[in-house]
């Protein structure tokens, strides 16, 4: 059975035009992957793409290194649901208002980094990949990062902020919201309050 995403779907994110089925084309191209959804999470400038998923060992880093051979940057998605199987509507196909249920808990809800965790992580993130994060959910690969700056991110969150964030946790996930409660959950040590610079 093949699960197929509705025509006319295209979306506008950044002025740019996406068709959401095309991108479940690429995903689903990839051999760790059975069926892929996806949607448009969020409003206005904060519009993001999110796929969810039925995998076969597949990780985000794998899907985003694919999409980027076969897709340019602003049609990759910033985050991933992985589900075991679809959710169907009663004439069996995918259930897109549920799955995007499912996709909102998942991603959170979008915007600059909100707690004292993720300024800091920001900074960090900022300085390593050279651009300032505007979305907490924001992909790191999405947003041009790859394996050898995943490294060197959680390296420098690690030594700096007393944390024990292992590589493959991160790319499980790859948003700064995420780090951020990794970080905060595995820190040894106590951070003092924020002062007026990050």
């Amino acid at each position: 059975m093949e699960f197929l995403g509705p025509a006319g779907q295209a979306v506008t994110l950044a002025g740019r035009r996406v068709e959401p089925g095309e991108v479940e084309a690429a995903l689903e191209a990839h051999p760790g992957i059975g069926h892929a959804v996806v949607l448009a999470l969020g409003e206005d400038t904060h519009r993001r793409l999110h796929a969810v998923v039925t995998a076969r060992g597949a990780e985000p880093t794998d899907l985003a290194r694919q999409l980027s051979t076969l897709l340019p940057a602003h049609a990759t998605p910033t985050g991933y649901t992985f589900l075991d199987r679809l959710p169907l509507t009663p004439d069996g196909t995918a259930d897109r208002e549920r799955l995007a249920s499912l996709a909102a808990a998942t991603a959170g809800r979008a915007g600059p980094p909100a707690t004292p965790m993720e300024r800091r992580v920001a900074a960090i993130w900022a300085r390593v990949l050279g651009t300032e994060v505007t979305d907490r959910h924001a992909g790191f690969f999405a947003e041009g990062g790859d394996s050898i700056t995943a490294l060197r991110l959680v390296a420098a969150v690690n030594s700096e902020l007393g944390a024990d964030v292992p590589v493959r946790s991160f790319l499980a996930a790859a948003t700064l919201a995420d780090l951020a409660v990794q970080a905060e959950s595995s820190a040894t040590t106590h951070l003092p309050e924020e002062s007026g610079i990050i």
